[in-house]
């Protein structure tokens, strides 16, 4: 397994925990929402390990605003904006580096997780969430068509 985070103390941490319960772990510290870092830690897993079986993207939440509560009449455009790119740039970034991996390798699989404030139905949630989650957990359909459509399983 290979975890990503930009803090290192979470990263050893899981790795930590995953390598006490017998499992093996690997931690790349990088930015989901740099393309850059999000394309090398692609490169790294696949050299380092020779494929890449399955992706989780788990990036999200309303915590990256000063008032993750606010609604969304209280919210101002850029704290808008930082909210859609924290939830759903780095879905798309280590998505999109993976895929063409995965065709080449003629198989795998994509885990999008998002809270229950993407339904609209977590009635603690903040009114801004629901949106930028519920595009998360719905955007892999078209995805999953181009991934359906290119390699077979």
């Amino acid at each position: 397994m290979v975890a990503v985070d930009t803090d290192e103390g979470r990263l050893k941490d899981m790795v930590s925990a995953i390598q006490s319960a017998g499992g093996r772990a690997h931690a790349y510290r990088a930015d989901a929402l740099d393309a850059v870092q999000a394309d090398t830690v692609v490169e790294r897993a696949v050299t380092e390990h020779g494929h890449i079986d399955i992706l989780v993207n788990a990036v999200g939440g309303s915590t990256i605003i000063s008032r993750p509560a606010a609604t969304v009449d209280e919210l101002t455009l850029p704290e808008w904006q930082q909210l859609i790119t924290f939830n759903l740039d780095g879905t798309f970034l280590f998505s999109h580096a993976l895929v063409p991996v995965m065709k080449r390798q003629r198989g795998g699989k994509i885990v999008n997780i998002s809270s229950i404030a993407g339904r609209g139905s977590a009635r603690a949630a903040a009114a801004p969430t629901p949106r930028p989650r519920a595009a998360s957990s719905r955007s892999p359909r078209s995805s999953r068509r181009s991934w359906d459509r290119s390699a077979s399983r």
